[in-house]
């Protein structure tokens, strides 16, 4: 299948364009007040914190770059530079040392690339690896999946091939292979991101964040590895399958998938769990290893998710995660492979729909819900994940600046 760039979302509006440009104003001045206090509020983490903000700035320097200071942007990098050291031993890639490293990758892969600059990452990441006695997170924010999208774009470098070989270990280890000859990864009953805590039974989650499609999307990248290119598909293909056969009767419960297996539901449609990602997913599987029952399966599944609107999608607020701004970005990804126009015109619904809340309430309608002290309230966050500076990365879509971030949200690869 050939994979298109896709039509990028309009400005059906005249005014659209400029509360476009006027919301990345005010989210550019907003981030750039006080960098020490966002550090100390947010992290330096790519997904919750500084490094995060500076792939925003990065890309709004390249449409609107009066409203990225150069000044303000080395400033704060050197911020990220001071904290490099006390990450040493926190890996993680959404907050962590792997998702700061990656930050450098994208910088340097669009510049005179330097595969040497993060070598000493590279080496405490196959140490940890290789510990005989790892007991780590499986899914994107902390764990396997998360390491190997930096991995991925380490592929040249001279540690490129022993991490993903490594990667590649840990997860055949964890396989879950069924009698048909499918498998999956089992969320570990120590896991932070178990739903049944109470209990050891077996539990799969059907999440981009923090399951079965997450470890899915990871490997496709690691295919360029052509010396594990069969283990790789092999796993591809037996999981795809298994996932495929984990709907349930969409018509029934609302939503082609649930949060884990054998409780259905009707799940949100967001990045982090839902039908969007998941038909992404298989997608991008089948157009990899040149798959039509993966490639149908996926487009028969975003097909439906496109139908959805704020009613019956359980989102509250703006940012990627699960909010209107990640399915615009979603919709817009999956485009890509198909040409419907349901998938496009969702991709504009959810577009315009972020854009509404801006013009609306200002920078407080990008604002994220949070659960605080048993109540539901709606509170500022600035990073790329769930607040202000990932909502202005998908409006800077609009104006047709290069997505060449995606792979760190588990969307492209690299």
């Amino acid at each position: 299948m050939e994979i298109k760039e896709g039509g990028s979302v309009q400005f059906n509006q005249p005014q659209q364009s400029s509360l476009a440009k006027q919301a990345l104003n005010d989210i550019a001045s907003l981030l750039a007040k006080d960098a020490k206090q966002s550090l100390e509020q947010q992290g330096v983490g790519l997904l919750t914190g500084l490094a995060g903000q500076q792939l925003f700035f990065w890309q709004l320097h390249k449409q609107f770059p009066e409203l990225a200071s150069q000044h303000e942007f080395s400033a704060r990098m050197t911020l990220i530079e001071e904290q490099i050291p006390f990450l040493h031993s926190q890996l993680a890639f959404g907050y962590g040392l792997t998702g700061v490293a990656w930050l450098y990758e994208c910088f340097l892969h669009e510049g005179n690339y330097q595969a040497e600059f993060n070598h000493n990452t590279d080496v405490l990441l196959l140490q940890h690896l290789q510990q005989s006695d790892w007991t780590g997170e499986l899914e994107f924010i902390r764990g396997l999946s998360g390491f190997a999208v930096y991995i991925a774009r380490r592929q040249t470098a001279e540690l490129g091939l022993p991490l993903a070989q490594a990667l590649l270990t840990r997860l055949e280890q964890q396989w879950h292979q069924f009698a048909d000859g499918t498998g999956a990864w089992e969320v570990a009953t120590n896991s932070f991101f178990r739903f049944n805590q109470a209990t050891d039974d077996s539990e799969f989650n059907l999440g981009l964040a923090h399951g079965v499609p997450s470890i899915i999307a990871s490997l496709l990248p690691l295919l360029a590895h052509q010396q594990l290119h069969s283990q790789i598909k092999t796993l591809l293909q037996a999981s795809c399958q298994w996932l495929i056969q984990q709907q349930q009767a969409s018509e029934k419960f609302g939503s082609c998938f649930a949060y884990i297996t054998d409780q259905p539901c009707q799940s949100r449609l967001g990045w982090c769990y839902g039908d969007a990602t998941i038909a992404l997913t298989l997608m991008r599987v089948g157009n990899a290893i040149d798959s039509d029952n993966f490639t149908a399966a996926g487009r028969n599944i975003a097909l439906k998710a496109a139908q959805r609107r704020l009613t019956s999608s359980q989102v509250q607020d703006a940012g990627i995660c699960h909010g209107s701004a990640g399915l615009a970005l979603i919709f817009q990804v999956i485009t890509r492979y198909y040409t419907e126009s349901s998938l496009s015109q969702a991709a504009q619904y959810w577009f315009e729909h972020t854009l509404a809340l801006y013009q609306t309430s200002g920078l407080d309608g990008f604002n994220a819900v949070r659960e605080q002290d048993n109540s539901t309230c709606r509170l500022p966050d600035h990073g790329l994940l769930g607040g202000y500076a990932g909502i202005g990365l998908v409006l800077l879509m609009a104006f047709d600046v290069e997505t060449n971030w995606l792979d760190a949200l588990l969307l492209t690869n690299s």
